[in-house]
């Protein structure tokens, strides 16, 4: 039976952000949908004010797929998302991965300075421009951009306000990184992963801004299927 994996957006995303992915994935892991609330297919309903209430609602999705072999990635945002539900697990004695991939973050030793939540509709549309990851037809389109800014807005504002319970928690899982060579993140940062876990934390840098994995999708999908 497939290793079952759980896939965790960046802010703004959703389970279709990942889509070009499951080429290179399906013949190893069965894909488990998850979806942020106000998010994809849930755009209808309301998006959740915080960390521990979007990560609590992960918790309920996961258990309905009845997984015991499994594992996440979560990229950026979802990164922080991941944490927060790898804990909410824990505490409820739930089972948990065996392996964790995370890409485009720092753990959550690191906050967020509280900056881009601020900013003007006009200033978080340049930052999107320079993260890259949305096309420029989408930001070109206004209409569009009505829906997606507060939904982008929330998610970095939950993650802005997130302070994870300290200490951070460690856990007995094999946690593998990624990175782009040209993100704007310290190598302390970088290697901030290793304090999470009990086990080896193996870092993988490609080349790259912040959505490098796009550019990369076989080179990280046939990285994580070796990594099981």
């Amino acid at each position: 039976m497939a290793k079952k994996i759980f896939i965790f957006p960046y802010a703004g995303g959703s389970s279709y952000s990942f889509y070009s992915f499951r080429e290179f994935l399906r013949d190893v892991f069965e894909i488990c949908d998850i979806e942020y609330s106000g998010h994809g297919r849930r755009m209808n309903e309301p998006l959740l004010p915080d960390v521990e209430a979007i990560s609590a609602d992960i918790v309920a999705q996961i258990q309905e797929f009845d997984a015991k072999d499994f594992v996440f990635w979560g990229h950026s945002f979802g990164t922080t998302i991941l944490y927060e539900t790898l804990c909410q697990l824990a505490v409820g004695g739930f089972a948990m991965p065996s392996h964790v991939f995370v890409s485009g973050n720092s753990s959550p030793a690191f906050c967020p300075k509280k900056e881009i939540a601020i900013m003007t509709d006009f200033e978080l549309k340049n930052k999107l421009r320079k993260l890259g990851g949305m096309p420029q037809t989408v930001l070109d389109n206004n209409e569009l951009m009505e829906i997606m800014l507060p939904i982008i807005r929330a998610d970095i504002t939950a993650n802005e306000n997130y302070n994870p319970n300290l200490p951070l928690r460690k856990f007995d899982i094999k946690f593998i990184s990624f990175f782009g060579t040209k993100e704007k993140l310290t190598m302390q940062e970088k290697r901030s992963w290793r304090f999470l876990s009990e086990k080896v934390v193996t870092k993988y840098e490609l080349s790259g801004e912040h959505f490098f994995i796009y550019e990369h999708l076989e080179s990280v999908c046939n990285i994580m299927k070796i990594s099981i």
